[in-house]
């Protein structure tokens, strides 16, 4: 499962791991797996690595609690071209069209490197092309209809600036974008915001951000589609990639359905926190026999987290491109979505969530976008989760005997992008593991069909049993202490 080592170049992959980069055992799994770990963020290992190295050599058991931990460990070194093999990842709505295979004008140049310290080693197949001056541009091909374009890109620490889109001659969106949820600095074991707060000299990393939006126009097959820097500065504006999609149409109220709207004059964008409109939202629904939960299209605000307390709601959005729940604080156990006990049965779909979180604290920030135990048979579905620490952090850390648990979870056709750790990470076994085999907290789904992965977490590895943190152990393993 861990797929890693059959893209990396012998130089690369001894950079990595003699900088303890990537942990032994991807070295020893088999490269005919899963590619899971397309444009992952990714920190330096410490014992929990070590640790689960010593579990796998013991037998075949590979998709423990941190396995897709440490899949995010390792940065984007995934050609498209292997990524569209029939062999390898997920059947994907998009179509991603790299820069350096774009028509670039004056102004730009083609940066690529293997050096473990450039930013090129983070863009997908080691380049990216940088817009340097005002009206620079890239010029992609359309292979297929699309109304909806996400860009990946770099920009200097504590920089912003903004890039148009066109679609032929006509501006089909303008893109604001900014570095400050993306940059930050790697000393041995830690992780700092800053290069002068770290004791010694600082590795960059996760230097890549995305910024995606629903076009004003519609793309055809062989459409140009142009990026052109907007400002006139010396800030280089670094272009990984684009995808364009066909967004279907937004997502109305289905019938029965209590909308967050109908509470508290909740509106989207408008400034004004929702927080107390989603509570009433789902005590609401909670005694209705939809159980359903509208959110709108439009930017949805919550200023602290969302805690899930009812069994058995759906929480609709009108689609990902649609309906976007953020949350504003920059604190710590500023947002994101909790199970709290009690929680089973959810299913919640067709959203965009994302957050003002810009800082680890420490690797303690306690800011997942979804965290928590959920129960039976909880669903995630069609969300793309951005800008958390983690994505997913399923786990209930209070006393043994009061604990709550996870199982026969699903995600699917989902998008877990440019958080600062893991993606998905199970920590908390089943309550009874199943005779004869290994106890599976959850099965997921990754993207959509034929990429369905069994995610087990084997009781006998300490780590899960584990519920303090201590300094010397790494954010994948952290104790998740709001349920």
């Amino acid at each position: 499962m861990c797929s890693i080592p059959r893209f990396l170049t012998e130089k690369i992959s001894e950079q990595l791991f003699d900088n303890g980069q990537i942990p032994l055992l991807c070295a020893r799994v088999p490269s005919k797996k899963w590619n899971l770990g397309a444009k992952r963020r990714f920190e330096r290992p410490s014992g929990h690595e070590k640790r689960l190295e010593s579990y796998m050599k013991r037998g075949p058991i590979i998709a423990g609690a941190g396995l897709l931990g440490v899949i995010a460990l390792v940065p984007a070194l995934v050609p498209s071209a292997v990524a569209a093999d029939e062999q390898y990842g997920a059947t994907v709505p998009y179509t991603r069209y790299e820069a350096e295979e774009a028509s670039r004008s004056d102004g730009t140049t083609l940066e690529r490197s293997d050096d473990l310290e450039s930013t090129a080693i983070e863009a997908s197949g080691q380049s990216y092309v940088a817009l340097k001056d005002q009206d620079s541009s890239l010029d992609f091909t359309a292979t297929s209809a699309a109304n909806a374009l996400d860009l990946r890109f770099t920009l200097p620490d504590h920089k912003s600036g903004q890039v148009q889109v066109y679609i032929n001659n006509d501006l089909a969106a303008t893109l604001t974008l900014s570095s400050e949820t993306a940059w930050q600095y790697v000393y041995k074991e830690s992780v700092y915001d800053e290069p002068t707060l770290a004791p010694g000299t600082a590795h960059k990393r996760f230097r890549f951000d995305e910024v995606h939006t629903l076009l004003n126009g519609q793309i055809q097959q062989g459409d140009h589609v142009r990026i052109v820097k907007v400002d006139q500065n010396d800030t280089e504006y670094g272009i990984d990639f684009i995808e364009l999609e066909q967004a279907a149409p937004a997502i109305e109220r289905p019938e029965g359905a209590v909308s967050i709207a109908d509470y508290n004059s909740a509106k989207p964008g408008d400034g004004v926190a929702d927080d107390d409109a989603l509570i009433s939202a789902m005590d609401a629904a909670a005694n209705t026999s939809s159980k359903v939960v509208y959110l709108p299209a439009g930017t949805w605000e919550f200023s602290r987290k969302i805690g899930i307390d009812h069994p058995g709601l759906t929480f609709q959005g009108a689609g990902l491109w649609y309906t976007n729940i953020f949350f504003t604080s920059d604190q710590r156990e500023g947002g994101g979505i909790v199970f709290n006990p009690g929680a089973s049965n959810e299913t919640l779909t067709d959203f965009y969530m994302s957050s003002n979180l810009k800082s680890r604290f420490g690797e303690g920030a306690q800011y997942k976008g979804f965290a928590g135990a959920a129960g039976g048979n909880t669903r995630v579905s069609n969300v793309w989760v951005e800008h958390f620490e983690c994505g997913f952090w399923m786990g209930d850390y209070r006393e043994h005997k009061f604990m709550t648990y996870t199982d026969g979870m699903v995600i699917e056709n989902s998008r877990i992008r440019n958080n600062f750790a893991d993606g998905v990470n199970f920590v908390q076994a089943p309550r009874t593991p199943r005779s004869g085999t290994p106890p599976c907290v959850a099965t997921v789904t990754i993207a959509s069909p034929p990429g369905r992965v069994t995610i087990c977490a084997p009781r006998a590895m300490p780590m899960l049993r584990s519920s303090t943190r201590s300094s010397a152990t790494p954010s994948s393993w952290d104790g998740e202490r709001e349920a």
